[in-house]
């Protein structure tokens, strides 16, 4: 795991990568999945899902106060990360951040970690969808665990319907964002051959992570013209659209949708995490904001 100083500049992680030999120390479960070379460092080897399992856990249990289950079979999310998201959603809320916020994360997995994050960090309220009924289940259960289920509402949907327009149709909050991490790939080959028309290679860390999590018609960009296109209809219902993009080539399909949908303005952010370049752009569509975040490799 590689640490660089393009992290979110709050973000904990950033000057201060976890320290694992004091996490085998306090951390029964992440001490299994450990070793210590003879300078006396502790590692982990992260190609073994189990161990990235055990590092995610740990971490949000020692950092954030978090008990969360985090399946083998579903995605398992990076900490640092995700916490680089809900920092930047911190810097585009700005003076919204003096009262209650209230968010929804598209397609929360298992894991639901953004909301707990949020909620446990910001004290923020989520309305979190999922379209997998496992996942559903289990991101209800991390909630429940966690006690926090007055602060996020884990909702089913129908995965073949619409991304928002279904679960807010007879909702009468409005909402201050929405953010969303949706698969990269249109089917199950292009994923397994780690290609994304960007012409990068994925991460060299254990991959994880059910079909539904990673392949959707039209991959990521028609994912995300699905939600330009019902932003425009929900106007400000949501008050600020994003959205996390992995593939490099994707950006200029998805500039295309948002100028054919009345995009005025576009600016543009990074960070970065070992590996991973995040660039972020900022949308103006018509009066509200639209910001999508890429990931990816080189």
């Amino acid at each position: 795991m590689r640490f660089n100083a393009f992290m979110h500049p709050r973000n904990p992680y950033r000057n201060k990568p976890p320290d694992f030999k004091q996490l085998a120390i306090q951390d029964s479960i992440f001490r299994q999945f450990s070793s210590q070379d003879i300078t006396g460092k502790v590692m982990i080897d992260f190609h073994n899902p189990c161990a990235l399992q055990a590092l995610s856990c740990a971490l949000l249990r020692q950092d954030f106060g978090l008990d969360v289950h985090l399946p083998l079979d579903r995605l398992i999310p990076p900490v640092p990360g995700r916490l680089n998201y809900i920092l930047w959603l911190e810097d585009l809320l700005g003076g919204a951040l003096a009262r209650q916020v209230h968010g929804i994360d598209i397609g929360c997995g298992a894991s639901c970690i953004f909301p707990l994050l949020g909620a446990t960090k910001n004290n923020w309220s989520f309305l979190a969808t999922e379209a997998d009924s496992a996942s559903a289940k289990l991101a209800e259960e991390n909630v429940s665990r966690n006690k926090l289920a007055d602060r996020i509402a884990v909702v089913a949907v129908d995965g073949g319907g619409a991304i928002l327009l279904d679960a807010l149709h007879d909702r009468e909050e409005t909402y201050d964002f929405c953010m969303c991490n949706p698969p990269f790939y249109s089917s199950l080959a292009e994923a397994k051959a780690g290609r994304g028309g960007g012409g990068r290679s994925l991460p060299s860390a254990a991959s994880t992570g059910a079909v539904c999590e990673v392949v959707t018609e039209g991959g990521e960009v028609g994912f995300v013209k699905r939600i330009v296109r019902e932003s425009v209809l929900l106007r400000e219902k949501v008050g600020i659209y994003t959205c996390m993009v992995g593939k490099k080539g994707s950006l200029k399909e998805i500039r295309e949708e948002l100028e054919k949908q009345g995009v005025r303005s576009i600016m543009t952010t990074e960070f970065c995490q070992g590996m991973l370049h995040l660039h972020l752009y900022q949308c103006m569509l018509q009066h509200f904001f639209l910001m999508t975040q890429n990931c990816f490799v080189g």
